[in-house]
């Protein structure tokens, strides 16, 4: 028995009745089916504050209210209880929506339309409060001072629409506009000045903005109701949304037969698991690309990023934040331990983000790959497009695009309620406790802690099969390629420049090819410039080399030439595909030149780094060793020589060849094959025989007077 009295007396009864002409249609508390017709019918959608501020959930909601449109129901009833604080970007495509529907709607406010709820009240033809609700403070949730002009530009533009909407549904537009803040007395606007307006039931119904106060929702809207609550008309449209574009294909690259590709996704929770490395492995980032196809086509119940990275390169990250947007289902990401840089990126492309205590997210500068700042104009170059990119997406998944913000760069200030955020001149990073903190009913990042991917199951309610969903062998194989190509380039090339200092084909060709081999076919696996044209130019270049070293020694042309198209066609090689497409095409969003050939310039640097170590180890250590001896020439004296062995020991010469470390050199009348200790000696440079091994004649250098 309600303590309430009966407000259908009078004017109200007559308001009533003009309600009542809807025709409401079912019976309370029926729930729809599949076969529910919506024609000439009235539906009440219960809509809570995390229906609203939950990006997934008021993109749910806004389908499904485009559905009853579409199916051209009587009217439709939003029975509101929502709290205050909201993102104003929230508000732009709710406000929209609101304005483009013909099916009549109307607000019921059981408790509270606060925030984003007094917008979607405002924004039905009629209201209807329970005599104890309240309805306005629909203050965006601003970040840092009110008067700055980010915060200027949100008001000015929140309040405009406003004032569309009073115009349409014949309200006050200043009563409107004070419900999301003026300035008091036309002063600055400062959180001190800004006057919020909040009105109870019976002050909105002396002020118009209410036409009926009714202690039920039946009461104010007789009839028969078909009632669907949250959980349903969410699930429903959650799990029936088509993709948002059907068209989009894989990107190009090998696809991968595998376990993965034969077992279906549908009704399971899928887990991608972000590791240490794999975000610095482009291979890794196609792999979850193929995944997210396949799971957009076959629906699992959702999909969870297992994720412990310090990030990993920019661009790639940029491209895979788009597919998170095309999901129906729900996505979440378990930061276990770490979600830095890329990692936290990532994140927030996903619809729920959970802690593990210990846990810290944040901290996503954009740097080179070598984790130096960019220069100059490309650095607020990078940054702007950068800032605007996660704001984005966070405001599409219901995250604060403030955070996101800071987390790329140093010039945001975030300040809520009093309490620093973050400052200006630091990168934001957060840990759990921080990134669980609640502000105005709403968590600041992540919706709470967790300690496995198993409670975050239960906690969500989640049903289903867990498949953890792995890299085929291929993808596997080509993401370890592109971890390890510095040091594929490193051991090709030293055995390549061992096979050329001993006689004939042996052990250290066979290294170099199949090195080669597995770093020019990795890297093609991966979607990288490496093919046949890279692998023909490399081999060019290898066969200018030897023909300088064999057929016309000395010349240098044909090895220098061979060398610059080696080292062009292994760092050519190692080119993001798409990144290079996109950078031949140029114009806004392309990458650089540091973005597309910075990383491959570094490995191969690196590479030619190593290998210059290895090739002076084999110089310094292999001609001693006993297994080395069998690589090089053991006739090195040749028969009928007049010298005898015991008389070579000191003897002085000349090379005639180079010494890598083998070669020929003149000692006396004689020309003789000799070999160093490993050093390199150019051609003409005096030698001097240091010992006799056997038939094995070792010379060293003589330094110069």
């Amino acid at each position: 028995m309600s303590d309430f009295p009966n407000p259908v007396r009078g004017p109200r009864a007559l308001a009533l009745i003009v309600l009542g002409v809807f025709g409401l249609g079912l019976k309370p508390g029926e729930a729809p089916s599949e076969s529910t017709e919506f024609k000439d019918r009235t539906v009440v959608l219960t809509v809570r504050h995390e229906d609203l501020n939950d990006g997934v959930r008021l993109r749910a909601l806004r389908q499904y209210v485009r559905k009853l449109n579409e199916a051209q129901a009587q009217a439709v009833v939003f029975e509101v209880s929502a709290q205050s604080g909201y993102d104003p970007q929230f508000a732009t495509l709710l406000l929209d929506d609101m304005l483009t529907y013909t099916v009549p709607m109307h607000a019921y406010v059981r408790s509270s339309a606060l925030g984003l709820g007094a917008l979607l009240a405002l924004g039905c033809d009629t209201i209807a409060l329970h005599p104890g609700a309240v309805i306005g403070g629909a203050a965006p949730a601003l970040t840092g001072k009110v008067d700055d002009p980010a915060s200027l530009q949100t008001l000015s533009v929140l309040r405009a629409r406003l004032r569309g909407v009073a115009a349409l549904k014949k309200r006050s537009s200043e009563l409107l506009e004070s419900m999301v803040g003026m300035a008091r007395d036309g002063g600055p606007e400062t959180p001190a000045q800004l006057q919020v307006v909040t009105l109870t039931a019976s002050e909105a119904k002396e002020r118009g903005l209410a036409a009926v106060v009714a202690d039920s929702l039946e009461t104010a809207f007789p009839g028969d109701l078909l009632r669907i609550e949250a959980q349903d008309w969410a699930k429903e449209t959650i799990a029936a949304a088509p993709p948002a574009s059907e068209a989009r294909k894989p990107g190009p690259g090998p696809t991968f037969p595998g376990k993965r590709d034969r077992e279906s996704y549908a009704g399971k929770i899928i887990v991608i698991e972000v590791g240490w490395d794999d975000l610095m492995a482009k291979a890794r980032f196609q792999f979850m690309e193929r995944v997210l196809d396949k799971a957009r086509q076959e629906k699992p119940v959702a999909l969870i990023l297992d994720m412990d990275t310090p990030g990993g390169y920019a661009l790639e990250t940029s491209k895979l934040l788009r597919p998170f947007q095309d999901l129906s289902f729900p996505t979440f990401t378990f930061v276990h331990t770490h979600a830095e840089s890329a990692g936290s990126l990532i994140a927030l492309a996903t619809d729920h983000i959970y802690m593990y205590p210990s846990s810290t997210i944040g901290s996503a500068l954009v740097v080179t790959g070598l984790g130096d700042d960019l220069p100059g104009n490309m650095a607020k170059k990078v940054e702007a497009m950068t800032r605007a990119e996660v704001r984005n997406v966070a405001i599409a998944k219901g995250h604060n695009p403030d955070v996101a913000e800071a987390f790329v760069t140093t010039e945001t200030e975030l300040v809520i309620d009093g309490v620093v955020i973050s400052r200006k001149g630091e990168v934001l990073n957060l840990n759990a406790v921080e990134a669980t903190r609640v502000f105005h009913g709403k968590p600041l990042l992540a919706k709470g802690m967790a300690r496995s991917i198993d409670e975050i199951v239960e906690r969500e309610g989640l049903s289903g099969e867990i498949l953890r969903v792995e890299p085929s062998p291929f993808e596997a194989f080509a993401q370890w390629v592109q971890l390890a190509s510095a040091i594929l380039i490193a051991i090709g090339l030293a055995a390549a420049y061992t096979e050329m200092n001993t006689p004939g084909f042996g052990l250290p060709g066979i290294i170099a090819v199949l090195v080669f081999s597995l770093f020019f076919f990795g890297n093609y696996l991966a979607g990288n410039m490496a093919g046949y044209e890279t692998a023909f130019v490399f081999g060019l270049g290898l066969v200018l080399v030897i023909i300088d070293l064999f057929l016309f020694p000395g010349t240098f042309l044909a090895g220098i030439l061979g060398l610059v198209l080696m080292v062009s066609a292994l760092g050519f090689a190692m080119v993001d595909r798409d990144a290079f497409g996109d950078f031949k095409g140029g114009g806004e969003g392309a990458p650089g030149l540091t973005g597309v050939f910075g990383l491959p310039a570094f490995s191969l640097s690196l590479g030619m780094v190593l290998a210059l170590v290895l090739i002076g180890a084999v110089m310094r250590f292999l001609p001693g060793l006993h297994a080395f001896h069998r690589l090089v020439l053991e006739t090195a004296i040749p028969s009928g020589t007049s010298i005898p062995p015991e008389a070579l020991l000191d003897a002085e010469g000349e090379a005639v060849t180079d010494l890598r470390p083998t070669g020929r050199a003149r000692l006396g009348t004689e020309i003789l094959d000799v070999t160093t200790n490993g050093e390199f000696v150019g051609r003409g440079t005096p030698v001097k025989v240091s010992r006799v091994l056997g038939d094995r004649v070792m010379v060293t250098a003589i330094p110069p007077v």
